[in-house]
C-alpha cells in the first residue's frame, strides 16, 4: 500500500491546480465508482471533515471536492485515525494508481526487473590450487574448513592422517583435489571412509591426473568400500604406489580390487598387508603378479597365506614374472616344509629379488636347512630378515656359514636368536669382510659375579658405627677404625681387641666375617690389605683430626693437675746448690757430697727413658748421701694406680734396698719446685705462677728403721 500526497489537481477547463495535502486517495479493490466518468477502483476514503458523498451526481461530487477543506496530513499517519486503520486494510497494484484520473505520476525506471528476468548466472573459475572452491563448499556444506588442507593445497604433500574425517570433509576435500594440480603424495590413513566417502574417492581418481602415491592404511573399507571406489583405481594413470593396507578387504575384496588392477600398468608399489588374504585371494593376486611385471614391492604381511595352497599360487606368478624387487611376508604363519618348498625354490631362481623379510613366522628344523640351501645358490639377494623365528644356535651357525667374500647378501638380522661361544670367530670374521650380522646374544658368553663382598662387609660396619641414637657416641668406621690400623699381620681376636678399642659396637660374627674377608695364610688378618681396601671403596677418607686444646684463660682457669712426671732425686739443701735446667735430665754432684737431679714436665715414656739415665749416672758415680730422696708429680694418676704404673716399676730398679711410698707434704722444704730457672731467685719469683702439684716421695729408710722392722 501507498499514500499519496502533493498530487496535481484539474479544474473544469482541464487546467491543473497545485494544492499541497488537500485531498488523499487510497485506491483499493473493494469496489468501483465513477468521478467524471473514469472507473475508480476499490474505496475512496476522505477525512472526517470530508462532506458525505453519496446520491450525489458526478458534477455535483466533482465541485464538492473542489470545495473540500484542507486536510492536513499529519493526521493520517497517526494510528488513532480513522485512516491509518484502513490503511492497514487495503492493498494498492500499481495498475490502479496509474489509471486514477485524478493523479498524474511521472515515468518510473526501471530498477532491473527485466535485467533481473533475463540473467544468466556465469561459471564460477576457481584456480587450479582448488583453495577457493573448497572454502566455497564448506561455506555450502556448514563445516568448518581444515587449515592444513588449505596450506597443503600448493604443496606436493596433503598428510590428513587421524583427521577423521566426515562425509562432508571428504566431498570438500575430494571436490578441490580434483582441480588440483601440485598434490602428488595423498596420505588420508586411519580415518574411516565411508562408501558414500569411498564414491568421492573414486571421483576424485578419476579426475586427478597428478597424485603418485596414495595412502589409505587402515581406512576401514571393507568389500563395499572397494566395490564403490574400484573405477577410480582402473581409470586413474598417474597412482603409482597404492597402500591399501588394515582395510579388511578378505578375499572378496581382493577379487575386487585385482579386476580394477587389471587394466593398470602403472603401479609398481603394492601393499595389501592385514587384510585376511587366503587361498582364495592368493590366486588371482598371483594371476596379477603374472601380468604386471612392472610391481617391484609387495608387502604381503600379516595375512593367512599358510591355508591351503595359498603361497603355491602366489609364489608361482611371483616367479613367473620375476619382477619384485622386495617382499614382505612376516607373520604368515610359514611353519612346515611344505609351505618352504615354493619358497625354497623361488629364492634359488630369482634373479631380482634383493629384500626379503620372513621374521615372525615358524621357521625350525628342517626348514632352516631347505632355506640354507636355497641361500648358497642365490645370486641377488642383499639382505634377509629372519628374526623372532625358532632358530637354534646350531641353526643360526649354518645360515651364516654360508656367507663368503663372493656371496651378495650383505645384511642377515637373527633378532631374538642367541648363539654359542663357537659363532663369535665366524662373526668378527664376516665383521672383518663388510658384512653384518644381527643377533640377540651369546650364551655362556659369561662370569657369574655377586657383589663385591668388601663394600658389604664395610658398609655394615659403617652403619653400625653410626647407629647409636647420642651423637657423641657416633663413630666414623674409615677415620676411627680404619685409619688407625697399623701396618701389621695380625690374628682373629687382636683384631676384636682393636675393634673394642675404637668403641664401635660390632657384632662378632661381623668381625670375624671382617677377618675372613682379608685373611691370608694361616687365618692371618693383613691389616694393611683391609686399609687399602676400604680407601678404594671410599677414597674420601681422611684420617682422625687431633682434639684442639682450648687456650685456658688466666684469670679464671681451672686449678688442673697436668699430667706430668718429674723427677727430683736430693739430699738435705746446701746454700750453694744451683738449680739445673729442664731441658735436659742429668745427675750432677754439687757441694757437700749432695746432688739434684730435676726434670722438665714430660710424658710417661719420656720419664722412663730419663729415669733409666739416672739410673746409670747413679751407678756409674755413686754420691756420698746419707739419704736419697725421689720425688714424682703427678695429676690424673692416683695414689693406687701408681703403685702398678710402670713408673714406680723403674723408680723400683735404682739400686735401693727398699722403698716405701709417702705423700710429699706441699710445704716440704727439701722438694723444688718445677720451674725452668737459672738461678734461685728467678725460681722464688716463679714459684706463684705454677699450679700446685700432687707428688709422692719414694723414699729410701733409714738403718734404724730397718733394724726397727
Amino acid at each position: 500500500m501507498e499514500l499519496f500526497t502533493n498530487t496535481e489537481f484539474f479544474d473544469a477547463e482541464g487546467e491543473s491546480v497545485e494544492e499541497e495535502s488537500q485531498l488523499s486517495v487510497l485506491i483499493g479493490v473493494d469496489d468501483t465508482f465513477n468521478i467524471d466518468g473514469f472507473p475508480v477502483h476499490t474505496g475512496q476514503f476522505l477525512p472526517k471533515s470530508a462532506p458525505n458523498l453519496d446520491g450525489l451526481s458526478e458534477t455535483r461530487m466533482q465541485r464538492v471536492l473542489e470545495n473540500a477543506p484542507e486536510i492536513e496530513t499529519e493526521n493520517l499517519f497517526e494510528k488513532n485515525t480513522e485512516s491509518f486503520r484502513c490503511l492497514t486494510q487495503i492493498l494498492i497494484s500499481r495498475s490502479s494508481l496509474m489509471r486514477h484520473i485524478l493523479y498524474h505520476f511521472p515515468v518510473l525506471v526501471d530498477p532491473g526487473i527485466d535485467e533481473a528476468f533475463t540473467y544468466i548466472e556465469p561459471e564460477q573459475t576457481f584456480d587450479d590450487i582448488g583453495t577457493g572452491k573448497y572454502r566455497q563448499l564448506c561455506k555450502d556444506m556448514n563445516i568448518a574448513p581444515i587449515a592444513r588442507v588449505i596450506r597443503s593445497l600448493n604443496t606436493d604433500t596433503l598428510n590428513l592422517k587421524y583427521y577423521g574425517l566426515s562425509d562432508k570433509q571428504f566431498k570438500a576435500i575430494s571436490s578441490c583435489i580434483m582441480l588440483n594440480t601440485h598434490i602428488k603424495t595423498l596420505i588420508i590413513a586411519d580415518n574411516w571412509i565411508s562408501p558414500e566417502a569411498a564414491l568421492w574417492l573414486c571421483e576424485m581418481m578419476r579426475e586427478n591426473n597428478s597424485i603418485n602415491v596414495l595412502n589409505l592404511h587402515e581406512c576401514r573399507l571393507g568389500i563395499q568400500g572397494m566395490t564403490n571406489c574400484a573405477e577410480g583405481f582402473s581409470l586413474n594413470q598417474s597412482v603409482r604406489e597404492i597402500d591399501l593396507s588394515c582395510n579388511d578387504l578378505g578375499n572378496e575384496g581382493m577379487e575386487i580390487l585385482v579386476g580394477a588392477l587389471k587394466g593398470n600398468y602403472n603401479v609398481d608399489k603394492l601393499n595389501l598387508g592385514h587384510n585376511n588374504l587366503g587361498e582364495s585371494g592368493a590366486k588371482p593376486l598371483g594371476d596379477l603378479l603374472r601380468e604386471h611385471t612392472n610391481i617391484d614391492f609387495l608387502d604381503l604381511s600379516w595375512n593367512d597365506l599358510y591355508e591351503g595352497k595359498a603361497l603355491n599360487y602366489l609364489l608361482s606368478g611371483i616367479a613367473e614374472a620375476d619382477s619384485l624387487e622386495y617382499l614382505n611376508l612376516q607373520w604368515n604363519g610359514i611353519s612346515t616344509p611344505e609351505h618352504m618348498a615354493p619358497l625354497a625354490k623361488y629364492i634359488k631362481e630369482t634373479k631380482k629379488l634383493q629384500h626379503l623379510d620372513l621374521s615372525f613366522n615358524r621357521l625350525m628344523g628342517k626348514m632352516i636347512h631347505m632355506l640354507t640351501n636355497a641361500l648358497k645358490d642365490n645370486k641377488s639377494l642383499k639382505s634377509i630378515n629372519l628374526g623372532f623365528n625358532l632358530i637354534t644356535p646350531t641353526d643360526a651357525l649354518k645360515l651364516i656359514s654360508i656367507l663368503h667374500p663372493d656371496h651378495p647378501l650383505e645384511y642377515m638380522d637373527l633378532q631374538n636368536v642367541y648363539v654359542n661361544k663357537n659363532f663369535v670367530p665366524l662373526w668378527k670374521k664376516l665383521t672383518d669382510m663388510g658384512k653384518s650380522v644381527r643377533i640377540e646374544g651369546i650364551l655362556e658368553n659369561y662370569t657369574i659375579e655377586g657383589p663385591d663382598k668388601r663394600k658389604v662387609v664395610f658398609d655394615r660396619c659403617r652403619y653400625l658405627a653410626q647407629k647409636p641414637k647420642k651423637k657423641k657416641l657416633k663413630k666414623d668406621f674409615g677415620s676411627d677404625f680404619i685409619m688407625s690400623l697399623p701396618d701389621e699381620i695380625v690374628d682373629n681376636a687382636t683384631l676384636k681387641k682393636l675393634v673394642k678399642k675404637s668403641k664401635i659396637n660390632l657384632d662378632n660374627d661381623l668381625i670375624d666375617f671382617l677377618g675372613e674377608t682379608f685373611s691370608r695364610k694361616k687365618k692371618k688378618i693383613e691389616l694393611k690389605l683391609m686399609r687399602d681396601a676400604y680407601l678404594e671403596l671410599y677414597p674420601d677418607t681422611q684420617p682422625l683430626a687431633p682434639p684442639k686444646t682450648p687456650k685456658s684463660d688466666k684469670k679464671n682457669r681451672r686449678r688442673t693437675r697436668k699430667f706430668t712426671h718429674a723427677v727430683e732425686s736430693t739430699v738435705r739443701p746446701s746454700t750453694e746448690e744451683k738449680a739445673i735446667g729442664t731441658d735436659s735430665l742429668v745427675m750432677s754432684p754439687l757441694e757437700n757430697a749432695s746432688s739434684v737431679v730435676t726434670s722438665k714436665m714430660v710424658s710417661g715414656t719420656n720419664a722412663l727413658i730419663r729415669l733409666s739415665r739416672i739410673q746409670q749416672e747413679m751407678l756409674e758415680e755413686p754420691t756420698e748421701t746419707e739419704n736419697v730422696v725421689t720425688t714424682i708429680d703427678l695429676d690424673v694418676l692416683s695414689e693406687k694406680e701408681a703403685r702398678k704404673s710402670i713408673v714406680l716399676k723403674s723408680i723400683v730398679s735404682l739400686n735401693m734396698s727398699r722403698v716405701s711410698l709417702i705423700p710429699q707434704p706441699k710445704n716440704k722444704s727439701g722438694v723444688r719446685m718445677m720451674v725452668p730457672t737459672k738461678s734461685d731467685d728467678e725460681a722464688e719469683d716463679r714459684k706463684d705462677l705454677m699450679p700446685r702439684k700432687k707428688s709422692i716421695m719414694f723414699k729410701e729408710p733409714d738403718d734404724e728403721d730397718n733394724k726397727d722392722e
